[in-house]
């Protein structure tokens, strides 16, 4: 739904009129009041569904500003009414004391409410916790306390933790997840306890179920239009907005065909058959995932990666599996996107957004959103820089990517698969060398030209995986190729001989180009070397300088200038927030090594 309010003031005016007439009508009574905003808001929901779904206007309606203003005077008629005429538009814009705001409300949050299962669930995990030492998350033990404070949970939390049990119910397999196993409780046992065990699955279950059925009644399915020949509604049906971000080519197919056949029936039943087709969409297979694709018209992108397993290169830490899934377990429905991470800790970027994630997903080793959606205020304010993003994206998606701006949790995977918060101890027994994130918080992605743990670039999808996809999807042109090549003829061959034949002078210029790109090689092998010597120099120095009993500080270390290695460690886990991040950053190595080390 739209939440746009920019009309014309044409439109403006008329929306002025009707707002003055409604306030004379009703007073100060709180219950049915509306703002110009608002108004503005409807009418625009009213030109959209106009467009994209015609078949459901009445033929006297000429066009979509009428439309759009009979969607308004219906708005004002349930404010004043303190019910709808017919059927309910527009709740979310109702005031809160309106019956019709107040259903709508609690239809959506009756069942938030912990219940007393989940809370002894979680009183358990966190008593595990205290007493183990490991099992879970940051995110996981923060879930746990909301729980047993009895907080209401929002949609978007509900809607996570339906997702946490989802991925992890086959924990319950492992050894250790039952009484009585060796290793009772496991960690998936304490983690599964402190989101609320299998009382909070089946609650989150009931209520996310409950969303989707008012997903479904909320979203337009396109019906055909009278006089509308069967191909043109399909046509217009598979390139309707909705339809293809909800739907794979499949479905859409599917569902448009199923459409189609509503042709002869009237109005009211075309609704009726399409609303029961969309119940029925839904339990189709579901989207294909891992394909990419770009859209500049539109300011879309799909399937972009946002992170993937291995180091964060140059930040002393390391993504694994359950990084991503605590990533996942944070971010909401949308995650705004910016160019560049300037100003990303140390200054407020409101206003400086050029986009929105959303749709996240983790597939093959890569946390991915579904869409990337630019915003109408970037593509109109800055135009250069958003044909210049997407042009990028069309045609170098594996010289730039995305990097997320989040705060950490670090933690060493101990040898026996338990997880030690970095600030807690010494890592002797650590499986690697560097510690995992558990993601906190995500606060943006950001376009940025070399991402520290993205390292295939925008899409992160090989030559091989696009290669795959396409012949997935042009496997008739593919068939055709082939029947033509076992026909090729020796005038053919002929052809292609004389192409392979280079005038020499093109040829000796092509070897100059090749020579010159091979010197500009050497030259940046060159440059790489001498930066390393110039580190080698630096730290034979501070070797030079600790022999003889000096202390020998890194470049922007003056805030901790008297201190020892020890005295750094003993402040970075005394720190925390963005203190103990500006520490990390400073002195990444010194720690890991001295950790180690005890």
């Amino acid at each position: 739904m739209t939440l746009s309010d920019k009309v014309s003031k044409r439109v403006e005016a008329s929306l002025k009129d009707k707002l003055a007439k409604h306030r004379e009508k009703v007073g100060d009574d709180p219950r049915k009041q509306t703002t110009l905003r608002k108004l503005k808001i409807c009418f625009n929901r009213g030109v959209g569904a106009y467009k994209t779904n015609p078949g459901s206007v009445r033929p006297s309606v000429k066009s979509a500003d009428q439309w759009a203003h009979a969607r308004v005077n219906s708005f004002l008629y349930a404010l004043r009414n303190l019910r709808f005429r017919s059927g309910k538009h527009d709740q979310d814009l109702l005031p809160s004391g309106h019956p019709a705001k107040a259903k709508e409300a609690s239809a959506l949050q009756e069942s938030y409410k912990p219940t007393e299962g989940m809370v002894e669930e979680a009183k358990r995990g966190l008593a595990w916790r205290r007493e183990h030492g490991r099992g879970g998350t940051a995110v996981g033990i923060a879930r746990a306390r909301d729980i047993v404070s009895g907080k209401n949970l929002s949609a978007q939390t509900v809607k996570r933790m339906f997702s946490f049990f989802s991925r992890h119910e086959v924990d319950k397999r492992a050894e250790g997840f039952r009484p009585g196993g060796d290793g009772y409780p496991s960690n998936g046992r304490i983690a599964w306890a402190l989101w609320g065990g299998d009382p909070g699955f089946s609650w989150s279950r009931q209520i996310v179920e409950r969303l989707k059925k008012l997903e479904e009644e909320k979203m337009p399915i396109p019906v055909p239009n009278a006089g509308e020949s069967k191909e043109e509604f399909i046509d217009r049906c598979m390139m309707d907005d909705v339809m293809v971000k909800e739907y794979d080519s499949d479905q859409r197919r599917a569902i448009c065909e199923t459409q189609a056949s509503y042709q002869d029936e009237p109005v009211e039943r075309k609704e009726e058959l399409s609303r029961n087709e969309q119940r029925i969409s839904f339990q189709r297979k579901p989207k294909r995932r891992g394909r990419y694709s770009i859209d500049q018209t539109k300011g879309a992108m799909t399937s972009v990666s946002l992170i993937q397993i291995g180091e964060a290169k140059g930040h002393g830490m390391f993504i694994d599996e359950e990084s991503l899934e605590s990533a996942l377990d944070v971010l909401g429905e949308n995650l705004p996107a910016y160019v560049t991470h300037e100003g990303a800790i140390e200054s407020d970027r409101l206003l400086k957004e050029v986009g929105v994630f959303s749709g996240f997903f983790i597939e093959e080793g890569k946390l991915k959103a579904e869409s990337f959606k630019a915003l109408s205020s970037f593509r109109e304010d800055e135009p250069e820089r958003f044909r210049r993003l997407f042009d990028l994206a069309e045609s170098m998606p594996d010289a730039f990517g995305l990097s997320l701006v989040f705060e950490p949790e670090l933690v060493w995977i101990m040898e026996d698969g338990t997880e030690l918060p970095i600030d807690k101890g010494s890592a002797k027994n650590a499986i690697r060398d560097l510690p995992s994130v558990r993601f906190k918080s995500i606060r943006s992605a950001d376009f940025v030209d070399a991402p520290a743990a993205n390292e295939g670039g925008l899409f992160s999808a090989n030559s091989q995986t696009g290669e795959k996809l396409m012949d997935e999807e042009t496997n008739n042109e593919d068939e055709k190729v082939v029947e033509f090549d076992e026909q090729a003829t020796d005038q053919e061959v002929e052809e292609q001989t004389e192409q392979n034949e280079v005038d020499p002078i093109d040829a000796l210029k092509a070897e100059i180009e090749e020579l010159k790109a091979t010197i500009n090689g050497l030259n940046l092998q060159v440059e790489e070397l001498t930066g390393k010597l110039s580190d080698a120099n630096d730290e034979n120095a501070k070797l030079s300088a600790s022999v003889k009993g000096e202390e020998v500080l890194a470049e922007g270390d003056a805030d901790v200038s008297d201190n020892s290695t020890q005295d750094v460690v003993e402040k970075f886990q005394a720190a925390n927030g963005a203190e103990a991040q500006n520490i990390w950053k400073q002195y990444k190595h010194e720690i890991i090594a001295s950790l180690r080390r005890d």
